[in-house]
């Protein structure tokens, strides 16, 4: 007992104990002085307990109010520490090749995420911290986490990212939960991957080379592996290339295996009643140019082009063009991505519905994180869209 006394003593500053005496011996003296004045007899040790009690009491009365300004504090401190956990829970970050890619995909599904979450009312709305990667390296990835961590992201949307097994246990142990764009990882923390159904992309292709009966037909996409996804069959590359191949047998046509643009030495011969596919390192506007240097001058009329990016096909209609060759009525050419540009271009195209991809992943992020361990594992699939413009549809 006077072991914790003592210690509470020890817990006191100086001022309030050298107060607590202080008061306690005015006290005394007030009351001393009042018994001479009254004529009240006393004996020393009756003057002597009653200094003992005064400064006791008045330690004691200094002691709780010095108590209760403590814990008020301790409050107010919590509940500052409270405000800005709280802000920086609300933050969710968003991982993406933005810059190393020309296409506006990751900036188009970004704003939709960001749309979603300026709906949300204010006291529960979300912050998007956007972070940009050299590319789907699953090492770049990694490199970035400790830094996204130390913002206390709450959670992550991967946009075409592949994580590494380290990564995605570090992620783990911080209960962060992962939606992925474009990409099947069904491992924890994923709870969610958000793919395309390339149903669209089929239409437009069938509509072209099947029904519009081309003569030939010539897919232009990245080669099948992806080296920065440390994959050699890119699941995504290989459906959409499958779908090429498939409408060009049957429409009667005979597929070539794939040849690399840069490994074509001379112009490449396109004969009637042949499927060709032709691999580029990248979706630039300036390989429209070097497609038509290499293949137009050999290709027959009514030959179906589908590229898998607008601003490729933009950049062979361009180039086709400054050469004063009208591709109407010539060529069937299709895109992808539905840019802007493609419907100044009357360019036949594949939308993504990116809108519905960006506000997908934020409503599945956003009930994982306001649901944690009662939100399980899903796949959501978002279909694409074909639209039949003059480009192929003459």
């Amino acid at each position: 007992m006077l072991e914790r006394f003592l210690q509470k003593i020890q817990d006191l500053s100086y001022g309030n104990l050298g107060i607590s005496l202080a008061t306690g011996g005015a006290t005394f003296t007030i009351f001393a002085t009042l018994m001479q004045v009254l004529g009240i007899p006393g004996s020393i040790l009756i003057f002597v307990i009653f200094l003992y009690l005064s400064t006791v009491i008045a330690f004691i009365v200094f002691f709780l109010l010095n108590k209760r300004q403590h814990e008020r504090q301790l409050r107010i401190r919590e509940s500052i520490k409270s405000t800005e956990v709280n802000a920086r829970s609300r933050c969710i970050g968003v991982v993406a090749p933005i810059s190393f890619w020309s296409t506006n995909y990751y900036v188009e599904i970004i704003r939709a995420i960001r749309i979603a979450a300026d709906r949300e009312r204010r006291d529960i709305q979300r912050k998007i911290v956007v972070v940009d990667v050299a590319h789907e390296d699953s090492t770049d990835v990694e490199e970035i986490l400790s830094d996204v961590l130390i913002e206390d992201v709450q959670g992550l949307i991967l946009i075409n990212i592949k994580l590494s097994d380290h990564a995605r246990e570090k992620l783990f142990a911080y209960s962060i939960p992962i939606v992925n764009i474009t990409h099947q990882d069904n491992k924890p923390p994923s709870v969610c991957s958000i793919l395309p159904d390339h149903a669209g992309f089929e239409d437009v292709v069938n509509h072209a080379i099947i029904e519009k009966k081309s003569n030939a037909s010539i897919l232009v996409m990245k080669e099948i592996s992806n080296p920065y996804k440390n994959v050699k069959v890119d699941a995504f590359r290989k459906e959409k290339r499958d779908i090429f191949q498939s409408a060009s047998r049957k429409a009667g046509l005979v597929v070539h295996n794939p040849l690399k643009l840069l490994n074509i030495e001379d112009r490449l011969q396109i004969e009637p009643g042949n499927a060709y596919i032709i691999e580029i390192e990248q979706y630039l506007e300036n390989y429209g140019d070097v497609i038509y240097e290499k293949l137009v001058h050999s290709v027959p009329p009514n030959t179906s082009f589908v590229f898998l990016a607008d601003i490729v096909a933009i950049g062979f209609m361009n180039s086709l063009r400054k050469h004063n060759i009208n591709p109407d009525k010539l060529f069937r050419i299709i895109g992808f991505d539905n840019t802007k540009e493609s419907s100044w271009f009357d360019l036949s195209t594949v939308d993504y519905q990116l809108d519905v991809v960006g506000r997908l992943a934020y409503e599945k992020l956003q009930m994982a994180l306001d649901y944690p361990g009662r939100f399980f594992y899903t796949e959501e699939k978002v279909r694409t869209i074909g639209i039949i413009r003059g480009s192929s549809n003459w």
